[in-house]
């Protein structure tokens, strides 16, 4: 599926042009401490980023990747 990609800001449109999908991968390791509390960090990215992005002020990106990194704790009961 390709969508279109655009983003307002007060009046500026970011046009991202055709969103297609592309191919991420995922890395994370977790650890159980004291039998109760777990903690578990994650990130995600993508192996190809788009190009040539031109922003409203007439600058331009050369690659614009996606990434996020997650950071879990949580206590068992």
């Amino acid at each position: 599926m390709v969508n279109s990609c655009k983003q307002k800001q007060e009046g500026d449109r970011l046009d991202f042009g055709r969103v297609r999908p592309t191919l991420s991968y995922s890395a994370g390791v977790g650890a159980t401490l004291l039998k109760h509390l777990t903690i578990d960090l994650r990130y995600n990215g993508q192996f190809k980023g788009k190009s040539n992005v031109v922003l409203p002020d007439g600058s331009q990106l050369d690659k614009l990747r996606t990434y996020n990194v997650a950071l879990n704790v949580g206590y068992l009961f």
